[in-house]
């Protein structure tokens, strides 16, 4: 459907699903970022069933019709998600990589949150919902260089939306 993932340079993945199906429209892309920064431009999530979804070991970023970065340090298990555009929703994973509850805190446009095991470890001993990590860490805005990234992302999704306008026309 046009929608695009971009990884900076040193940045290792591990891709679980990437499947579209024409017939129905579907479309489920299930990411794991092992280190850096991917930014992810979905342009439409068509059918209920679709899914994109980012994942580190402690967090996980789902969407549907938005764009979001997401950075991983894994030295320090820090994930930091942040919203380009719209909104996205926040899960947060134990240690066996499942998520925690079934409550997502939802990030708005142009902010940004940070999760570590530390505060993983919090919302599990203190039986805390995951929008109580709202008060315990805070959504804020983007520091100045995930503001440029953001930024730069934002204006190659413009590029993308554009040229696939344009193979669009040329293809009817």
């Amino acid at each position: 459907d046009g929608s695009v993932a971009r990884l900076d340079t040193g940045t290792k993945i591990s891709i679980d699903a990437a499947i579209f199906d024409p017939k129905t429209k579907t479309l489920v892309v299930k990411v794991q970022l092992l280190i850096g920064r991917v930014w992810s431009k979905i342009f439409s999530l068509a059918t209920p069933e679709s899914t994109w979804e980012v994942k580190t070991s402690n967090a996980v970023a789902t969407v549907r019709g938005t764009s979001f970065g997401m950075v991983y340090n894994p030295k320090n298990k820090q994930s930091r998600v942040v919203v380009g555009e719209h909104k996205v929703g926040l899960g947060l994973l134990n240690d066996k990589g499942t998520v925690i509850r079934k409550d997502i805190v939802v990030i708005e446009e142009r902010k940004t949150i940070v999760v570590t095991d530390e505060l993983v470890r919090q919302v599990v001993e203190n039986k805390k919902s995951v929008d109580q990590l709202v008060m315990i860490q805070g959504v804020e805005d983007a520091p100045r260089d995930v503001g440029i990234w953001v930024e730069e992302s934002l204006r190659k999704d413009e590029e993308t939306r554009i040229e696939q306008e344009g193979l669009s026309r040329n293809s009817n």
